[in-house]
């Protein structure tokens, strides 16, 4: 059984840990805001080119193929946006 001394220095240590995790989150949460803002720049960035791809006739291949792209892409950037959104969220909640 631990005495009152280490007791008191391991309640301290204790303290340090969580104060060096919050130090961390608050440097995560930073990035996770950047992220977020780049992302948040993508729609845009390149509303024209989605424009012009989303108004492709699928006449031959590469017409196909930039459309599937760009639905592809679509798909992942909602995804990611919507994970690092939430992650952030997580973040701000503690």
């Amino acid at each position: 059984m631990a005495n009152t001394s280490e007791v008191d220095a391991a309640l301290d240590a204790i303290t340090e840990e969580i104060e060096a995790n919050r130090a961390l989150a608050a440097q995560v949460e930073s990035i996770l805001i950047t992220i977020g803002n780049k992302l948040g720049a993508i729609p845009t960035t390149y509303a024209d080119v989605k424009t012009t791809v989303e108004a492709f006739t699928p006449t031959g291949a590469w017409e196909s193929l930039s459309k599937d792209r760009l639905a592809k892409q679509v798909t992942q950037f909602s995804a990611f946006d919507t994970a690092v959104s939430a992650a952030l969220a997580e973040i701000q909640g503690v």
